[in-house]
């Protein structure tokens, strides 16, 4: 029986032959090793000046003894300014990495860096009584990756939707429905018409010190009609954002509000040890390097930071958690800095606090009416892609499939580059011009082309632990072998820095890398035994491209 193999394994094993029998440090080459899995570039690249301060003379050391002790595990070696290059022996691995990714399955590539730990998330968050709009659908997707990819990897998590439902905007709906509402449009499309009012009543400037009043009587409790309005829209605004959620393949632990925190926010400021009251009785706390922020106003009303500040107290007192992750645009980067900072003058570490950001969708407006709205952009990328599986007989429930082609389309759209990167939103020409050929789809054709070929040749499965892969010595199946490999270590990096986009990238390789296997290494008709270790690598293929996809927030497609 093979042994079981990881990604660190072999790294191990590569950092134990460079350091020529402890010679040369094994930490500093560890440190020191580039890492690669495209086809263009070797292996491993190691440059002599980063270990050594004779590199010349530690080049010709370490390229001896690879070559004439190592030659079964390493080849291709290069030495060329003083950098030694070299690629792994894949063919001796398939059977082992084969192996460990049948016997692994659905946990193939994740580690136990989480086990015991708590993340808490805090995504998505948007306002009541407003539609959901595409800069609200990044930070959903994003943090249900980020959510997807702790869980992956042995944490337990929480998450909260913390919408926000509090503010002077709120005075503003509530004025807007009370000038310009409608009871029948209400029933109709609640948050629609909501919307409009709200785009409406910002048309009329003179209208924003009323508005603030009507929010103060909201603080004060001292309108009641205007309390259970308010919290009518918020009922409203839960039932229609659970069923966008449920089309996205997303759910929350908890729903939350910045309304929960409001009188505890106000208690927070008048005792906080650390904050100034000032002259027209605002309190403000100086945050040092972060600047000064207002606690309360001087009516009143709390503000962002302070609801912030009260709902970290209880998330830390309950769920003790490693790290409570914000997954908000980088707009609110100075917030999160003075809201951090704010905890940590409460006797908080700050290294229980992140901030993941990301760049803003670009030429959308609430106030100016000049929104997508995600269910609009989910609806006419359904168009387009049922318009594409329609009359595809093998396809049994094409509603279904259409609508996660259109959320694979979307959500790889947004994953496809960095998350810092704005972009200018135009969905309906990129989903009609790129249809079959858009990276989200193509990564579930793929998918669906080796579940196809297990279906199809399933006579010829054998157990792992019988394969002959010494059948399996043809370069391009012996690298497709290595990328499945490299998963774990996609997964140990994007674990750091939550960038779905190097996952993205990775699933769009390996794609490349199992169609052209797939189009050049045939199955059926193969003798059995060759047959057999084809199958065997194209189902650990199936596993590690449906990990990848599982992660990203997605369902794999088995037809389409």
């Amino acid at each position: 029986m093979a042994l079981m193999i990881s990604y660190s394994d072999i790294e191990n094993k590569v950092v134990e032959i460079l350091s020529v029998g402890g010679k040369y440090d094994r930490d500093l080459i560890r440190k020191s090793l580039n890492k690669y899995i495209d086809g263009n570039r070797k292996n491993f690249v190691i440059f002599m000046n980063k270990i050594s301060s004779t590199p010349e003379e530690t080049l010709n050391e370490m390229y001896k003894h690879v070559v004439e002790k190592h030659a079964d595990f390493i080849v291709d070696v290069e030495k060329q300014n003083n950098s030694l290059s070299f690629n792994i022996n894949k063919k001796s691995l398939c059977k082992d990495i084969v192996t460990a990714v049948l016997k692994k399955k659905e946990q193939f590539g994740s580690n136990e860096t989480g086990n015991g730990h708590t993340m808490v998330l805090d995504y998505s968050s948007p306002n009541i009584a407003k539609i959901f709009h595409v800069g609200h659908f990044r930070t959903t997707i994003l943090g249900n990756f980020i959510k997807n990819i702790l869980v992956f990897n042995g944490y337990k998590t929480v998450s909260i939707n913390y919408l926000g439902d509090w503010g002077k905007q709120f005075g503003l709906v509530l004025l807007g429905y009370e000038m310009f509402g409608s009871e029948e449009k209400l029933k109709e499309d609640s948050l629609m018409h909501l919307f409009h009012v709200y785009v409406e009543v910002n048309k009329h400037k003179e209208l924003q010190q009323k508005a603030r009043d009507i929010f103060k009587e909201m603080e004060e409790g001292t309108n009641q009609k205007y309390l259970d309005q308010w919290k009518m829209f918020r009922d409203m605004s839960i039932v229609k954002y659970k069923k966008l959620y449920k089309k996205l393949n997303i759910e929350f632990d908890v729903y939350s509000g910045e309304s929960l925190y409001n009188e505890r926010a106000k208690e927070y400021a008048n005792k906080c040890s650390f904050a100034t009251k000032d002259s027209d009785k605002s309190i403000f706390v100086d945050l040092g390097p972060e600047g000064v922020t207002l606690l309360l106003k001087n009516d009143g009303t709390t503000l962002y930071i302070t609801r912030d500040i009260v709902a970290i107290q209880e998330r830390m007192a309950q769920y003790k958690p490693k790290e409570i992750i914000y997954v908000v645009s980088s707009e609110q980067d100075q917030h999160f800095k003075q809201l951090f900072k704010m905890a940590e003058m409460d006797g908080y570490d700050q290294s229980h606090f992140r901030h993941v950001n990301f760049g803003l969708v670009k030429g959308m407006s609430t106030r100016e009416g000049t929104v997508h709205f995600i269910d609009d952009v989910i609806d006419t990328a359904y168009e387009v892609f049922y318009d594409f599986v329609k009359d595809k007989e093998n396809v049994l429930n094409k509603k279904d499939t259409a609508l996660q082609l259109a959320i694979s389309f979307l959500l790889v759209n947004d994953f496809g580059a960095k998350r810092i990167k704005g972009y200018t939103f135009d969905i309906k020409k990129q989903a009609t011009t790129q249809k079959g050929q858009a990276l989200g789809p193509t990564i579930q054709y793929t998918h669906c082309r080796l579940v196809s070929i297990g279906e199809k040749n399933s006579n010829m499965a054998a157990p792992v632990e019988s394969i002959d892969f010494s059948k399996i010595q043809d370069q391009e199946l012996c690298n497709l072998a290595y990328k499945l490999l490299w998963f774990e270590k996609i997964n140990e990096m994007t674990l750091l820095d939550y960038e779905p986009s190097r996952i993205v990238l990775y699933l769009k390789d390996l794609c490349n890398t199992i169609n052209s296997a797939i189009n050049n290494f045939i199955v059926k008709d193969e003798e059995k035994s060759v047959a057999a270790a084809r199958l065997a690598l194209f189902k650990a293929a199936q596993v590690v491209l449906g990990n990848g996809i599982r992660i990203l927030g997605l369902l794999p497609l088995n037809k389409m």
